[in-house]
């Protein structure tokens, strides 16, 4: 890219499609602040596309799935008129005194201020065989992807309601499911893990996946109840659903905790006073929702908007 691009000027550069992106859009139009909303993929939505069954627990508007839901988002953002870069990827953030300097694919931009909404991703076992089987696209969703799973063996890892909702999912359709925890007891829903009662299902609790086999696909797996004691298993795909990992690369090591996300007060700042941070990026696991995620935007906006008015005031005075 030419590095004497003209850099673009916008009051509120958000980062990141999903509901808490969307909804610091809106209520930054809402505001009177003219918001300009990157999303890096083909489509807007997040965490909604993997929302498969009804959504009841939204006040006020409901959908058979997230992908009914995120319609009328969409529609939300259409009416407010709202800019939206889709498919344009953000490779680096500098924030700097007065504000944040975004470079993507496509261009640059300078932000007054700027709203992190990465959210998360499946987090890896980073474990052998794993890497090669996600570059050769072995990847399933136990949604769309049931008939290519019909007939094979399935090795699910993970205790939650993920890893146990794929199990149920496949029922019908696996020849055989193992199941795989590394704890005795699971995490998922008590209702949930009562279903897996079945011929075809088989739960390996105490159990690690230490490496994943196969020459070209998968093939099997290398099971671990001990150190001295390890076990192949032949298996046809593995389905990896142990939670998620927040998306941190855009931000600098001093803004993080750790290998986590970075610390925010309750409307989303960061240590830096135009910067901040919402959504499933810096929510706990189980208070990640879209009810919370519409909230924090909303509060990122609303402090944003109080900055606004005390540096306008602090002029006025000067």
């Amino acid at each position: 890219m030419n590095g004497n691009r003209k850099r673009r000027q916008v009051k509120v550069a958000i980062i990141g499609g999903g509901p808490a992106g969307i909804s610091s859009a809106i209520w930054c139009k809402r505001l009177g602040m003219v918001p300009l909303l990157f999303e890096e993929k083909e489509k807007i939505g997040g965490a909604l596309h993997q929302i498969h069954g009804p959504l009841l627990d939204y006040p006020g508007r409901w959908g058979k799935n997230g992908e009914e839901f995120l319609h009328h988002l969409e529609e939300h953002l259409h009416l407010l008129q709202i800019p939206v870069h889709i498919e344009e990827k953000v490779v680096s953030l500098e924030m700097r005194d007065k504000g944040g300097c975004i470079t993507t694919e496509m261009g640059r931009y300078e932000a007054d201020y700027v709203i992190l909404a990465t959210g998360t991703r499946p987090r890896r076992l980073h474990i052998p065989g794993e890497e090669e089987m996600v570059a050769r696209g072995e990847i399933y969703s136990t949604h769309r992807n049931r008939e290519v799973l019909r007939g094979k063996r399935v090795l699910i890892v993970g205790g939650g309601d993920r890893a146990v909702e794929s199990a149920i999912n496949l029922l019908p359709y696996a020849e055989a499911i193992h199941l795989v925890h590394r704890r005795e007891q699971f995490r998922a829903r008590p209702e949930w893990v009562g279903k897996l009662r079945g011929a075809n299902v088989f739960i390996h609790t105490n159990t690690r996946l230490k490496a994943i086999l196969g020459e070209g696909k998968v093939e099997g797996v290398l099971l671990s109840t001990s150190p001295a004691h390890e076990q192949l298993l032949p298996v046809d795909a593995v389905l990896i659903r142990i939670g998620n990992e927040p998306v941190v690369e855009l931000l600098p090591p001093s803004f993080r905790e750790g290998n986590g996300p970075p610390r925010v007060d309750e409307n989303g700042a960061t240590r830096h006073p135009r910067l901040f941070a919402v959504g499933d990026l810096v929510t706990p696991p189980p208070f990640c929702s879209i009810a919370v995620a519409v909230g924090q935007g909303m509060r990122a906006a609303k402090q944003i908007l109080e900055l606004e008015k005390e540096s306008e005031q602090r002029e006025r005075t000067m």
